[in-house]
């Protein structure tokens, strides 16, 4: 990381800030488990029964054969990893709330093997 060494550059100090004081917002992936489901994104986020945000895009993702969505989840008090994915989630699709998974890594070749032959 560029904030191990003491090299200045424009922008540091935010970088510092979020290191220490955590962000407000991360972005994460969701995933309906019902297949039917159709996002097209502004669609709110529920973590654990309360409102953390709204899909920024939503779509089908063809190479998984699924709805995905993207969308911040935001907290005052700060957004980790372990925030994001120790929750449980739906998505308010159609004033209906639906159950999703959330990731924050790429759904399709994770671990990048297709791409490294």
């Amino acid at each position: 990381m560029k904030t191990r060494k003491a090299t200045p550059f424009r922008g540091r100090e935010a970088i510092e800030r979020q290191l220490s004081g955590g962000v407000k917002k991360m972005l994460a992936c969701f995933v309906p488990d019902n297949p039917d489901v159709v996002l097209l994104g502004r669609e709110t986020i529920y973590r654990d029964g309360q409102r953390v945000g709204w899909l920024s895009s939503g779509g089908f993702g063809y190479t998984i054969g699924k709805a995905i969505g993207f969308g911040y989840v935001r907290n005052p008090a700060g957004v980790t990893e372990d925030f994001v994915l120790s929750g449980r989630y739906a998505l308010d699709v159609a004033r209906e709330r639906v159950p999703c998974s959330v990731s924050l890594k790429p759904l399709y070749d994770p671990e990048m093997k297709r791409v490294k032959g």
